[in-house]
């Protein structure tokens, strides 16, 4: 077990899980409809990880809060009761996790970190401060979020509070002993206290969670039999409320065929008692079947004519279309209320007509679904029952008789909800509410639409069945809130309170005795082992000081970078023997590693060089992108090096760390990495160390790039990158000399932009930067590895071409192929240049010095070459001119041509003749033509 918890991945998850089923077993002894629970391990389970392992173990233990929290108040009967859950679930876990992590911290502030608690005091104020005292954060934030939410009401809020409380202290009373007896180091003290501690602890915590379970299981099933009684009662209600109701209707058709003549004072003497009797109906009607011939005889003693009517699209009461068939409303009680319906065309509305239809060819009441009455405006959930009255007060007995002997319909009407609420106005003391649907619609409901949460709902649940004529409305009973709090007994749960609490201070006094047995005998070996410990500890230190001294003095004196390098690694295994290690350097584009040093590693891996950067390569490719340490401990089943194992294998090696190197401004600049042959992970001495060398790495590079910037400096151009004039006169005298001994020739061009000052004077020094940047750009692209090309100043370069090992640049040929050289780069810089997005022409005048026929000395070779490109500016700039009088004769005079013939091809100075040529012998047969290109020199 202690195996599993050296991985922070599998501590994680190990605290996660075992916050999670604590918790879970903890929800089983919570009071409904909260989560509050006599006691709850879980506190105990987190105040142990926090205190054990602080900010590592952070993620499982808010993992498994979370998952506790949600599953405790997840509600998904609506939208809204979902995003309250998420909330109240979120706002619990966190605080659960902040309150251990409060008492973690108020232990370590009172008793050392990792203390064995051996001592009485100590034991007292771990407990008290882990439990009691902090627990008071996760109580009041829980219980007040219940309380915003509506889950409990104000006069719950003492008993839940007080509950919450108590089984958070009693979950570290108990559990919190248990987790340090498993897993707390000192491993050999607690390891001790097992049979000590854990045994009798959890043997008497065992036994009160199952007499706890027993009783809680007898007081569900209570309090779900007084449910199923309550549902039974309602059930009862709604039931007679909906039968009596259907009777009215068959009372109503019985009259209508033992009188068949009733005038409509008759009908309303015969209604007025059932009307007062049951006062939840909407109206009692007569809807007499009128064929198109009668419609207009309809006559009401009270209101006159009768006009039948139907609705338009927009529900505005029109007279009806001719049909055959009309089913008016006749007769209506009572009047008031429902006066829109008197003369409506029942048979106007689908529903409704579909009802009568059915009622005509059946012979027997039939009720609609939910309904839209026409009368009422307020769109209440409505039904109507219709029952069909035939001629001579007999049902015919086919479908075509009865269809054809139909006298109308007898139509009660009623709103659902108030026939539900005349049922249930006679019961009292009643926590149930339910709700009714029809087929798949909701006709009646009285659950609150903002439905509070109840963390522990107890399941109760009935459904049952009412069946309505040709319908069937199924009925779902729920508790309400006030329910749990009426019915439950709260003798058991005092009961196991006060045992768990007993238990708690049980563990207090184990934890005191076990203490007192084992401080006598283990403080010796404590003592003893911490003197060994410090003494092997000053060595090593003392050892460490004298090594860093030494790589100092390395650095200070400035020796190679491999040298140092060298001298780092070696330092560090040498302190280290069980481990190898290496220093990688990143490449100035941050996409490669280059190797820096590792002297005693195989072959295979300096040959694996370079390695990529990026996540998951490697251990040093991981840290050398992530910028954080990297440690893993098994290299041969780590995703990270799936593409390393063969190297691994070759190397010998199972475990790899890999810390990046930083610069002083933070950037990574390489990694230190340290391998190992067997499976490790870095203690804390091992960190420091790999951070003392990382840092030391860091400052001998960062000390060579100083060195390097003052040499770039001192010998570079810093606008163009090129080399300056000290650079380059110290390249020249080099050059001449090796020119001297090996008998060649070797060439400086000195280049001047034409017109640059007008181009800088008229757009800005910062755009003549940027053009003399790009001009150094192709002067580069226009030079061998061997030339070099430099800066003197302004708008002046001067490329050297060396002659040195190569057979073009003999004293006979170097002319030829300095001017092709010239030529080349005079091309590349008469090409656009792109500045800020605009297209601009430049050219340049060239003068070029061969050397050493034309001197020995550097600075007289620039001062030649510099006349020979002035020379050239003069004759026209873009110009290309040598000093040797001889050879820029000749090369003059061959520019001049060149100029020349490219002139005259411009301005079409050559004109082409054929001359025809024809046989000897007959002076008649052509046979061919002799071309002839004339120049037209002006």
């Amino acid at each position: 077990m202690v195996h599993y918890f050296s991985s922070y991945f599998a501590k994680n998850l190990i605290f996660a899980l075992a916050y999670f089923l604590c918790a879970y077993v903890g929800l089983l002894l919570a009071i409904p409809p909260t989560s509050a629970s006599p006691v709850w391990a879980a506190a105990g389970v987190a105040l142990a990880g926090c205190y054990l392992y602080g900010r590592q173990v952070a993620p499982g233990l808010l993992l498994g809060a979370g998952l506790a929290q949600f599953y405790a108040f997840f509600d998904n009967s609506s939208t809204h009761n979902l995003l309250e859950s998420i909330i109240i679930g979120s706002v619990v876990s966190l605080a659960a996790f902040a309150q251990a992590a409060l008492g973690a911290r108020l232990i370590k502030y009172k008793i050392p970190a990792n203390d064995p608690l051996l001592e009485d005091n100590r034991i007292f104020w771990f407990l008290i401060l882990g439990g009691p005292v902090s627990c008071i954060l996760a109580a009041t934030i829980g219980t007040t979020t219940l309380l915003l939410f509506d889950a409990i009401s104000n006069h719950e809020y003492l008993l839940v509070w007080a509950t919450w409380w108590i089984g958070d202290s009693i979950g570290v009373l108990v559990f919190t002993p248990l987790l340090l007896v498993m897993i707390a180091p000192p491993r050999a003290l607690w390891r001790k206290r097992f049979t000590t501690v854990a045994l009798p602890l959890g043997f008497v915590f065992s036994l009160l969670y199952g007499l706890f379970i027993y009783g809680n299981s007898q007081e569900r099933h209570r309090i779900a039999a007084i449910f199923e009684q309550q549902t039974t009662l309602i059930h009862t209600a709604v039931v007679d409320t909906i039968n009596r109701f259907i009777s009215i209707n068959s009372t109503l058709k019985n009259i209508f065929n033992s009188f068949p003549n009733i005038s409509e004072e008759e009908f309303l003497n015969i209604t007025q008692p059932l009307l007062k009797e049951h006062s939840g109906i909407q109206a009692l009607e007569w809807i007499p079947h009128i064929r198109y011939t009668e419609r207009d005889s309809l006559v009401s003693f009270q209101h006159g004519p009768i006009v039948i009517y139907e609705p338009d699209a927009s529900g505005t009461m029109v007279p009806v279309q001719t049909r055959p068939d009309y089913y008016p409303v006749y007769y209506l009680q009572p009047y008031e209320g429902n006066e829109r319906a008197l003369g409506y065309d029942v048979s106007t509305n689908p529903d409704a007509f579909a009802a009568i239809q059915k009622a005509r060819d059946t012979g027997r009441s039939i009720v609609t679904g939910p309904i839209r009455l026409i009368q009422d405006l307020a769109f209440n959930i409505s039904a109507v029952i219709y029952t069909p009255v035939y001629q001579h007060a007999i049902l015919p007995d086919t479908v075509e008789e009865r269809r054809e002997q139909i006298k109308g319909v007898v139509a009660g009407v009623f709103h659902v909800s108030d026939q539900i609420a005349m049922g249930l106005a006679k019961l009292k003391d009643i926590q149930v509410q339910l709700d009714i649907h029809d087929e798949t619609a909701l006709i009646y409901s009285n659950i609150p639409a903002h439905k509070p949460h109840t963390a522990i709902p107890l399941d109760l649940q009935l459904s049952k069945q009412i069946p309505i004529l040709n319908r069937t409305w199924a009925l779902n009973y729920y508790p309400t809130n006030d329910f749990f709090h009426q019915q439950m007994s709260w003798n058991v749960w005092w009961l196991m309170l006060a045992g768990f609490s007993i238990t708690g201070l049980t563990g207090m006094g184990l934890l005191m005795l076990s203490g007192r047995t084992l401080k006598t005998e283990d403080l010796v070996k404590i003592r003893t082992l911490e003197l060994e410990r410090e003494v092997a500890e000053r060595k090593l230190l003392f050892k460490e000081r004298e090594a860093h001294n030494k790589i100092l003095q390395a650095i200070i004196e400035s020796q190679p970078l491999e040298k140092i390098f060298n001298l780092i690694i070696t330092t560090a295994e040498s302190i280290r023997p069980d481990m190898l290690c290496s220093i990688l350097l990143l490449d100035p584009k941050k996409q490669q590693l280059h190797l820096g040093a590792a002297p005693n590693l195989p072959a295979a891996y300096h040959a694996a060089m370079p390695i990529p950067v990026g996540l998951d390569i490697g251990s040093c490719g991981s840290a050398a992108a992530s910028g954080e340490r990297v440690t893993i401990e098994n290299v041969h089943t780590h995703p990270s090096w799936a593409n390393y194992r063969d190297l691994a294998k070759a190397m010998g090696v199972s475990s790899c760390w890999s810390d990046p190197i930083r610069a002083s401004n933070g950037d990574v600049i390489g990694t230190f990495a340290i391998y190992y042959v067997s499976r490790k992970s870095p203690d804390e001495h091992t960190r420091e160390l790999i951070d003392d060398f990382a840092k030391l790495t860091s400052l001998a590079i960062e000390k060579k790039n100083t060195e390097d910037q003052i040499v770039q400096l001192a010998l570079y151009d810093a606008l163009t990158g090129l080399p300056n004039r000290r650079l380059l006169l110290d390249r020249l005298q080099q050059e001449i000399l090796a020119a001297q001994e090996k008998h060649n020739s070797s060439v400086i061009l000195f280049l001047d932009l034409d017109n640059f000052k007008t181009l800088n004077d008229s757009l800005g020094h910062r755009i003549g930067d940027n053009l003399l940047i790009q001009v150094a750009e192709r002067l580069q692209a226009c030079c061998r590895p061997e030339d070099m090309a430099a800066r003197l100043g302004g708008d002046e370069f001067v490329v050297m071409l060396s002659g040195i090992n190569n057979s073009d640049t003999t004293a006979e040929k170097m002319p030829e192929f300095a001017m092709r050289i010239a030529q080349r780069i005079q091309s590349s810089i008469n090409e656009a240049f792109l500045l800020d997005q605009y297209e601009h022409h430049v050219s340049c005048s060239i003068g070029i010095a061969i050397f050493p026929q034309n001197g020995l000395s550097p600075e007289e070779l620039l001062q030649q070459a510099d006349t020979a490109m002035y020379t050239s500016k003069s004759s026209g700039r873009n110009s290309i001119c040598f000093y040797h009088t001889d050879m820029q004769r000749r090369a003059d005079k061959r520019l001049e041509m060149e100029k020349g013939l490219k002139r005259a091809l411009d301005e079409q100075q050559f004109v082409l003749y054929y001359q025809p040529q024809y046989n000897n012998k007959d002076q008649q047969g052509l046979v061919s033509a002799e071309v002839l290109l004339r120049w037209q020199h002006p």
